[in-house]
């Protein structure tokens, strides 16, 4: 229903006016007579704050538009409110409303979950840095002789190494939850993680060099780990399936001691089992002491 005979003429002239709304870069809105010159065309002002904040990967600029927007739908709710014939439309607005406040909820709750490892990495240096420089003090004071200078030096610096143990000990975890495969330069991660998961980096195209070529490193280890625990797997099975033909003739004593070592043989190639089970294929979800550990070796 219209309001004013303002609206009717608005509603006209816009059919018969080549108007035109276009959005900034920035995500800001203006109206144009012609084309959009600053800008690409926009559909209607509801839809297209909607719309841009989906399409956008930034969250920051998503937030913008919907906070925009929010703002919006709670003026005109506001405007509605006291109006028993608007109850219908009063009852859209709140669902929208809803929407909106969930949707700036899961943003913010994305943005609370990713760590900034870049700023975690400083911190890290940093803290080390602070260590380097008060074990040099400590040392200079435990030379002197001023053992309270030198009693204060040495409480500095051990405080000073628990706190870059533990500024690693962050980056390393950001690393981690973020995803980000360049943690598998160290070898304590790269032994934790799965051969799929080595594969995955090394063709990320994430990784230096040098990191790449310890990934590579570590996976031909297994690959070949996982190759010796095969051939050993089927050398079990041979052996076992000798005895299990020696079992269907011997009695008594001489038919305990084959089961005995049937038993042995079986759960010998159960434990090798966990290397085979990636061999040749890269989905193998075991970590690399796992797979070693199986073939029988350490290197």
């Amino acid at each position: 229903m219209k309001n004013s005979a303002f609206e009717d003429f608005s509603e006209s002239a816009l059919e018969t006016l080549d108007f035109a709304r276009c959005q900034r870069p920035d995500g800001s809105f203006y109206g144009t007579g012609g084309q959009c010159r600053k800008g690409s065309p926009a559909g209607a002002k509801e839809k297209s704050a909607t719309a841009t904040a989906k399409a956008s990967k930034d969250p920051a600029v998503q937030k913008r538009l919907l906070q925009t927007e929010i703002k919006k739908v709670s003026a005109k709710y506001e405007k509605l409110r006291g109006k028993p014939e608007a109850a219908a439309e009063r009852k859209k607005l709140m669902g929208r409303a809803d929407e909106i406040v969930k949707k700036l909820g899961e943003i913010d709750a994305a943005a609370s979950k990713a760590p900034d490892t870049k700023q975690l990495r400083k911190d890290m240096i940093s803290a080390r840095d602070n260590e380097k420089k008060l074990r040099a003090e400590r040392k200079t004071a435990e030379a002197g002789d001023d053992k309270k200078a030198a009693a204060t030096a040495r409480r500095a610096h051990i405080d000073s190494k628990k706190e870059a143990k533990a500024a690693a000990e962050r980056f390393q975890s950001g690393q981690k939850e973020s995803g980000d495969v360049r943690r598998f330069g160290r070898s304590s991660e790269r032994d934790k993680a799965s051969t799929k998961e080595l594969r995955d980096a090394a063709a990320s195209g994430k990784l230096s060099p040098t990191k790449k070529a310890a990934v590579e490193r570590e996976i031909r280890v297994r690959d070949k780990a996982a190759e010796k625990a095969e051939k050993a797997d089927k050398s079990l099975k041979t052996q076992q399936d000798k005895i299990t033909q020696q079992m269907k003739t011997a009695k008594g004593d001489r038919l305990k001691s084959l089961s005995r070592k049937r038993a042995d043989i079986g759960e010998a190639r159960n434990k090798l089992k966990y290397s085979i089970a990636g061999t040749g294929t890269g989905q193998s979800q075991l970590t690399g002491s796992q797979v070693r550990a199986a073939a029988g070796t350490t290197d």
